[in-house]
C-alpha cells in the first residue's frame, strides 16, 4: 500500500523512553500511514522493545522496522545520518520526525498532514511542550503565537526550529541534499532552508512533547550540561563551547547548503550572518575563558 506520510521514530539507548515514543506513534488518531520504527545500533534493550511492538502492532497503520547498518559516526552527525538513512528505506512525500525520547500528542499526524495538503510547504512545525524525565511540564514553545506562515526574520532570533517538532516534503529534503555527514542539528540546519523553498508552515497547537533526559549520553548537548552540578564551573563550560561549536557549525553547514542548493536570498543571509556572527562571538568568549583557566576543549562527538 502507497502511503502518503511516513512517521519515524529515531532512536538510540532511549529504552527508557522509546516504548511510549513508539506508541505515541502507533496511537495517532489519523488515516493509514506508515509508522518507521528505527533504532541507531543501540546496545540496552531498545531493540527488544521496539520488536515486541512492531510484532503486536494490530491497528490501522503500517509498521516498518529498521535498523541502522552499523557506522562509525556519533553524536548529532550519527543522529543525521540515521534520519538519512531512514529516508531512503521508504517513499512518503511527507515525513513526520521523533526523536526516541520524546512524544507525540495524538493529533499531530492528521494535522500535520493536513497542513502540508492545504498550504503545500516545505516543512510543517507545530508547538511543543517541554517536560523533565518524569513527564512533568517544564515549558513550551513561546513564538510564534498563531498558525501561519515563519517569516526568515524571524528564524533565528525566536529560535522557531529549535522550540518546535519538525515534518518535512522529501521534494525538499532531496532539494538540500539530506543532512547525512552535516554536524549542525536539524533544527539549525533544515527549517531557514525551508523559509526558502516553499515555505515553513506553522501550527501553534503544541502536538509533541520534548523530554529533557539530563545525563552525559544524551545527544543534545544542553541535557549534558544541565546535568553537570552548578558548582563544577569547568566542566560547565567544557560542555558550554561544544554548545556553542555545534550551533557555530550548524549555521556555518546552512550557509553552504543555501548556496549548493542555489537557495540564497539577500534577507536570509543577512539574518544567517548575523547569528553566525553573534554565535562566533559566543564561542569566542567561551574559548577564552577555558584558555584563562588552562582547560582544554571537549572532543566533539563525530
Amino acid at each position: 500500500m502507497k502511503h502518503e506520510l511516513a512517521f519515524m521514530v529515531n532512536n538510540k539507548n532511549k529504552e527508557r523512553f522509546i516504548g511510549a515514543a513508539a506508541e505515541s506513534i502507533l496511537k495517532q488518531e489519523c488515516e493509514p500511514f506508515l509508522a518507521v520504527l528505527s533504532d541507531n545500533n543501540s546496545t540496552d534493550a531498545s531493540k527488544a522493545i521496539l520488536n515486541d511492538l512492531a510484532d503486536k502492532y494490530d491497528g490501522p497503520h503500517t509498521v516498518l522496522r529498521l535498523d541502522l547498518p552499523p557506522q562509525d559516526s556519533d553524536g548529532m552527525p550519527g543522529l543525521n545520518a540515521h534520519i538519512d538513512y531512514c529516508m531512503e528505506q521508504f517513499d512518503c512525500p511527507y515525513i513526520i520526525q521523533l526523536s526516541g525520547d520524546d512524544y507525540s500528542l495524538p493529533r499531530r499526524a492528521q494535522r500535520t498532514l493536513d497542513a502540508f495538503r492545504s498550504q503545500d510547504p516545505s516543512m510543517v512545525l507545530t508547538g511543543q511542550y517541554t517536560c523533565d524525565e518524569t513527564g512533568h511540564y517544564v515549558s513550551e514553545t513561546p513564538y510564534p503565537h498563531t498558525d501561519g506562515w515563519v517569516a526568515v526574520k524571524d528564524m533565528f532570533p525566536q529560535y522557531v526550529g529549535g522550540s518546535s517538532s519538525q515534518a518535512w516534503t522529501r521534494e525538499f529534503y532531496e532539494k538540500i541534499g539530506g543532512i547525512k555527514g552535516c554536524l549542525g542539528s536539524s533544527d539549525v540546519l533544515m527549517p531557514l532552508l525551508a523559509c526558502l523553498h516553499k515555505g515553513a508552515y506553522f501550527i501553534h497547537e503544541r502536538l509533541q512533547c520534548y523530554r529533557k533526559v539530563l545525563g552525559p549520553d544524551n545527544t543534545g548537548l544542553e541535557n549534558i550540561y544541565f546535568a553537570i552540578p552548578e558548582a563544577d564551573t569547568g566542566a560547565r563550560q567544557q560542555v558550554e563551547e561544544l554548545m556553542h561549536f555545534q550551533v557555530a557549525v550548524g549555521l556555518y553547514e546552512l550557509l553552504g547548503k543555501m548556496q549548493d542548493a542555489k537557495l540564497s536570498r539577500r534577507d536570509a543571509e543577512e539574518a544567517l550572518s548575523l547569528a553566525l556572527s553573534d554565535r562566533c562571538a559566543s564561542l569566542v568568549n567561551c574559548r577564552k575563558r577555558l584558555s584563562l583557566a588552562k582547560l582544554p576543549p571537549l572532543l566533539f562527538k563525530t
